[in-house]
């Protein structure tokens, strides 16, 4: 008996080892990606890049989630390493009202399409175009008919997000043709709306997991700020420092507008709580009891999932599911990286009863995937990434447009 209980513990302590093991491993893995987990209060020149606008670029749209402002006379500046990086005008938003150049008219167009997804389908390349744009110039030219594309897809949304917008936005506009596009970060991401607010003085635009214009600023869990806003970064402010330069008082209250509205900072020695097993069983490392990020049984059980689907069906607008790869899933020429993703899009197959057509096989193999990133930190798309969509995505439409009229 005392030769089992010693056994018994042996392997309890070997087993302790081996969690304490993982977790300082994952801890330090998270330490060099996420800077909400920190050893010690950044210095100024330590903190992440940060991004601030005149104004808002979003308004709140309680069915939609959001929708784009107009940019006028709204500039962007940016700080980091401790100074400011520089400054200037952000481009504008095109007739059809979304980020991106708009070519044609969409009533005169022969065929016309409605794309709809996240940020990866809106992000703008040095020319201001988008991977739609590109998607919209390929088709022309294989089709030989004139082709417009209305481009739906909202930053910082997800694929549920996608359905709620394609179902609103289908009835009033008719295309031939709906698009949804996305990505496999973005995809489990739960519905979120954006507000701007006046808040003690201050302008502010909150993203909130909620549907209300009045988010619980108290409850960090449902609410966080989306991005800086300072009315100083005028035309004035932005010119004189376009090519960036030292903090001045206008750099300095942006630094201390986001000291105080970012999301909360942990440390790499807390004992109150395991990154690993967050990240395992919800997904999130920082999990506080509300995940950002749906699990299969949230998308298979919402209401309002079936409620879109219905309503897009009814529109009479041929659906085509379109997975954007990320450079990691090229190089590994796996569709998903994340086998929840995976889960969720084949739910929403199940759902829309519309197969979800993978790039990887159209796009693969490549030489340096990586170079599909418009950055080595930020995997939106590059020009070469958008190409690389355009093109895989044109070879799905035209044998979706096949097929149809097959039928």
């Amino acid at each position: 008996m005392k030769r089992i209980l010693q056994e018994v513990a042996f392997y309890f302590a070997v087993a302790i080892v081996a969690m304490v093991t993982v977790e300082i491993g994952y801890r330090i893995n998270v330490l060099l990606k996420d800077p909400r987990l920190e050893l010690r209060p950044e210095k100024i020149t330590e903190l992440s890049p940060i991004t601030a606008y005149t104004r808002s670029l979003w308004r709140f749209d309680a069915d939609e989630g959001f929708r784009y402002t107009d940019r006028t006379g709204i500039f962007q500046t940016e700080i980091r390493d401790g100074r400011i990086g520089g400054c200037g005008p952000i481009p504008p938003i095109n007739k059809d009202g979304s980020p991106g150049i708009s070519e044609g008219n969409y009533k005169d167009a022969d065929f016309k399409i409605a794309v709809f997804g996240d940020s990866f389908s809106v992000f703008v390349d040095d020319s201001n175009t988008t991977w739609v744009n590109r998607l919209q110039t390929r088709l022309q030219k294989e089709l030989g008919r004139s082709v417009h594309i209305l481009n739906f897809a909202r930053d910082g949304s997800g694929l549920l997000q996608a359905l709620d917008v394609a179902a609103a936005e289908l009835p009033k506009w008719n295309p031939d043709l709906a698009v949804i596009a996305f990505n496999t970060n973005q995809m489990m991401a739960k519905r979120t709306w954006r507000v701007e607010k006046l808040i003690a003085g201050e302008a502010r635009v909150l993203t909130t997991f909620n549907r209300t214009e009045n988010p619980n600023l108290n409850d960090p869990n449902t609410v966080y700020d989306t991005a800086i806003l300072d009315s100083d970064i005028d035309i004035d402010w932005c010119e004189k420092n376009k090519n960036g330069g030292d903090l001045d008082q206008v750099g300095r209250d942006i630094v201390g507008k986001y000291m105080r509205f970012r999301t909360p900072r942990y440390s790499a020695f807390t004992l109150s709580r395991s990154f690993f097993w967050n990240r395992v069983i919800h997904t999130d490392p920082f999990y506080a009891g509300f995940s950002q990020y749906l699990t299969t049984d949230e998308v298979a059980n919402d209401s309002k999932v079936v409620e879109a689907v219905t309503s897009i069906k009814k529109s009479g607008v041929p659906l085509l599911l379109v997975h954007l790869p990320e450079s990691i899933e090229i190089a590994a020429g796996e569709e998903f990286s994340d086998k929840k993703a995976e889960q969720i899009a084949k739910e929403i197959s199940r759902i829309t009863g519309k197969p979800v057509h993978g790039l990887v096989n159209r796009i693969s193999p490549i030489d340096r995937p990586d170079r599909m990133n418009s950055s080595p930190s930020d995997m939106h798309p590059s020009t070469f990434g958008m190409d690389l969509y355009a093109e895989a995505v044109s070879k799905a439409v035209v044998a979706n447009i096949f097929l149809s009229h097959q039928k």
